[in-house]
């Protein structure tokens, strides 16, 4: 077996490198590598943009698999493609950043395009239907771990909720409690009449909620590409590739940077990665600027 043929992206360019190096006695740069390495899964994927020929196709038989399902595409007045969206039947949920300001425990993030990027950064560089291949595969592997987790956990609440509340437990033990009419510390108000905290917490973070929401499953397409069989309107529809200009120099995979992601990083290294000297083994100063008498 070849030692790249169980491997997800095969060998990177400093690979090729030491390849040529000592198989062949060849000496090559790092961007004769990168480009040979570009050329290669081109040409094993084929040319992208026949991939939009049969995107309709697709969806029409991922609905089909899927009951359910909703997709929607937008073409610009060329007939070229735009942007597509689709909720799978499993998934049809609001987005959490439309209600909730936090986290939803195993739902939704405040951020949830950003590790769609991360995790699909390698697939990212196919053509689009191996691409939807890619994020239903995704989706169906999410969807199935996390339904076998929710099904272990035997509390009345989710995970993340159960540890919140038994902080809080634990503080509202050295409360006391009086009879007024308006008390901000409401667990131990709830023991002190005989009630359990889980009673009092909205049903979205709830064991039962938690597993509903995984509860469906994301199917694979069963049919083979080549027998497809889609009404005919479906094959009238046309979409175009969108037009695309290669930019100098190696493609960007991760996303740029917000102004509130750089000061929430700058602050993480100051708080967890101080530096120091590594001459005198003092903070705040490093080798070049130490004038300690050692």
């Amino acid at each position: 077996m070849h030692k790249y043929e169980s491997v997800k992206e095969g060998p990177k360019p400093n690979d090729i490198i030491q390849f040529m190096r000592n198989d062949h006695g060849v000496e090559i740069s790092y961007f004769l590598a990168w480009y040979a390495r570009e050329y290669a899964v081109n040409a094993v994927r084929v040319i992208p943009e026949k991939g939009y020929e049969k995107l309709l196709k697709y969806l029409q038989m991922m609905k089909e698999a899927n009951p359910g399902t909703h997709t929607f595409y937008e073409t610009d007045s060329d007939g070229r493609f735009r942007f597509l969206f689709i909720s799978y039947e499993a998934d049809v949920r609001k987005w959490a950043r439309f209600q909730f300001t936090g986290y939803i425990y195993d739902v939704r993030t405040t951020n949830p395009a950003e590790s769609i990027n991360f995790a699909l950064r390698s697939p990212r560089e196919s053509p689009v239907i191996p691409l939807l291949y890619s994020i239903r595969e995704m989706m169906t592997r999410w969807f199935f771990k996390r339904r076998t987790l929710s099904f272990k956990h035997t509390q009345p609440l989710t995970t993340a909720v159960e540890k919140k509340i038994d902080r809080r437990i634990e503080k509202g033990k050295k409360f006391q409690v009086f009879p007024i009419g308006d008390d901000r510390h409401a667990i131990k108000a709830a023991f002190s009449v005989g009630k359990q905290a889980h009673t009092l917490t909205d049903e979205m973070y709830t064991t039962a909620s938690w597993r509903s929401v995984y509860e469906e499953t994301i199917n694979p397409i069963s049919v083979l590409k080549d027998s497809w069989i889609v009404p005919s309107h479906v094959k009238q529809e046309k979409v175009l590739p969108p037009e695309s200009r290669r930019g100098a120099g190696r493609r960007k995979k991760r996303r740029y940077e917000t102004v509130e992601d750089k000061i929430r990083s700058s602050q993480g290294t100051q708080c967890s990665k101080r530096r120091k000297c590594s001459r005198c083994g003092i903070v705040g100063h490093n080798r070049s600027t130490c004038d300690r008498v050692i």
